[in-house]
């Protein structure tokens, strides 16, 4: 979740996709979009990806936005069924 004092920010991720065909246990995880606040994009901007589950949540991934307010993030790393992310 994304905090910003002194700011109100509408962000919307948007173009967000999820790439693999593979089961969920081996699956590696690729998320690409664009955050965008006040009907524009956000420059600059940390975006984190998160694994939640029954155990501690766990960083996978993090990216700054671009000038264009688009991002890339990926991780190999294999999720359990039970994963959110």
């Amino acid at each position: 979740m994304m905090k910003l004092k002194n700011f109100r920010i509408a962000a919307a991720l948007t173009t967000c996709s999820l790439l693999g065909a593979m089961p969920p246990a081996a699956a590696a995880v690729a998320i690409q979009g664009q955050v965008q606040a006040g009907g524009g994009a956000l420059a600059g901007s940390t975006v984190t990806l998160w694994a939640a589950g029954a155990g501690a949540p766990k960083q996978l991934a993090q990216a700054k936005t671009g000038n264009d307010g688009q991002f890339q993030l990926g991780s190999g790393d294999a999720l359990g069924a039970d994963v959110v992310l």
